[in-house]
């Protein structure tokens, strides 16, 4: 939301206006760390399992 005059009516107060803004920044900043921590368990859920970088790779297509 860039830009709250088109959101916003015109005949709103300055301190009303800010009040907004300030809500729908807490509700963006709490919805991108929900999104980041659900994003963080994912990759976490599906990291490939570690393998010994010294041990032979198995022959693929068989």
């Amino acid at each position: 939301m860039n830009n709250l005059q088109r959101l916003l009516p015109d005949d709103i107060s300055d301190e009303t206006a800010a009040v907004i803004d300030n809500i729908l920044g807490e509700i963006a900043e709490t919805w991108k760390w929900r999104y980041f921590a659900k994003i963080q368990q994912f990759h976490e859920d599906n990291r490939p399992e570690p393998v010994d970088p010294f041990e032979p790779l198995p022959p693929w297509g068989h």
